[in-house]
């Protein structure tokens, strides 16, 4: 089910009560709505918010989604199963995290420090019945982090017939010396170098402990570079 300004007939709450647009939780969007192709919804069987993302219904990304839905991120480390994919644009933007152990009443898609798009999530004191509160990492416990969008991602049929591909691509593609439109490369490496930056760039300031890990992370010859299992057995 789509938020009341998406819905047929939605005329803006404030001018059906006269509050200010402020107050009003239909008066939210989306900043590229206009162009945007991802939306909120909750699903109606379970009331669990859901995010959609339009997308061409014949491309590789809606065969990857259909069946990948969205990676573990750690617990694959550029690895996306059932299928074999390889995601080729790793970045913080792509990565999101199940919050509900954290926030577990829920939050605003778009104002995420919202409860409903209007009220302040509250910092937990301790008391699990406070209404709309927020947890600390260390306080929620473990959560999941997973990839998203598969619109560069190629997928392969099986781990065996994996092939060398091309494509200057990604957020993260000038840190990648692989990346080519003419100089075939191995994108399963590729992913395992993203990985690596991604956490340079995001995490070490303060978790120096991960350094040895990032750096055979992205270390500059592919052939020295972790696979996903050594990476994930390291990181453990």
């Amino acid at each position: 089910m789509l938020r009341s300004r998406y819905r047929p007939g939605w005329v803006p709450e404030s001018q059906t009560t006269g509050k200010d647009e402020s107050e009003c939780e239909d008066s939210i969007h989306l900043p590229n709505e206009q162009g945007g192709n991802v939306r909120d919804a909750t699903r109606i069987s379970d009331g669990m918010q859901v995010a959609l993302k339009f997308v061409e219904t014949a491309s590789e990304e809606a065969a990857i989604s259909k069946t990948s839905h969205i990676g573990l991120y750690f617990d694959t480390l550029g690895m996306f199963p059932p299928d074999i994919v390889v995601g080729s644009d790793i970045c913080m933007l792509n990565i999101v995290v199940d919050a509900s152990r954290m926030i577990p009443g829920g939050f605003h898609f778009i104002h995420a420090y919202t409860s409903d798009g209007v009220h302040h999530l509250t910092c937990y004191r301790g008391d699990d019945s406070q209404p709309r509160l927020i947890k600390t990492r260390t306080d929620a416990g473990p959560m999941k982090y997973y990839y998203t969008d598969f619109e560069l991602a190629v997928r392969f049929p099986s781990f065996e017939a994996r092939g060398l591909v091309t494509g200057y691509v990604g957020h993260l593609r000038y840190l990648a010396h692989e990346f080519s439109d003419t100089v075939p490369y191995d994108a399963f490496k590729v992913d395992v170098r993203l990985v690596g930056e991604m956490m340079g760039i995001n995490y070490l300031s303060g978790m120096e402990f991960l350094a040895p890990l990032v750096g055979k992370l992205r270390h500059r010859s592919p052939k020295r570079r972790l696979d996903a299992e050594e990476a994930l057995r390291l990181f453990r």
